[in-house]
């Protein structure tokens, strides 16, 4: 099944979470927007190519990276800005969460 057949069978039914390894991120984002599925995908992808999905879908595809504690938070949350971060389960420690800047704009 082809990615333009898979966002067919989904479209209006389920959303989708496409793991990008190695893609082209202009063809996934043409695939994605001709199937209308940018607000049923979120792609997770590295910061470099997530940055080249927000450009080519215009920030209307959501994307998804990992977030590791070498990162500074705040700087990572405004050069990224990913919809939702994959963080692992021993890093989210006390320290790390009373450090997340709730409700600051």
């Amino acid at each position: 099944m082809t990615l333009p057949e898979a966002l067919a069978v989904a479209k209006g039914k389920v959303n989708l979470y496409l793991d990008c390894k190695r893609i082209d991120p202009k063809l996934l984002v043409e695939e994605v927007m001709a199937a209308g599925m940018e607000h049923q995908v979120i792609v997770y992808a590295s910061p470099a190519v997530l940055a080249q999905v927000k450009a080519a879908s215009m920030g209307t595809v959501a994307g998804m990276t990992k977030y590791r504690p070498t990162m500074d938070f705040d700087t990572f949350i405004k050069d990224v800005a990913p919809a939702a971060v994959e963080i692992d389960a021993p890093d989210v420690t006390a320290e790390f969460v009373s450090a997340i800047p709730y409700g600051r704009d």
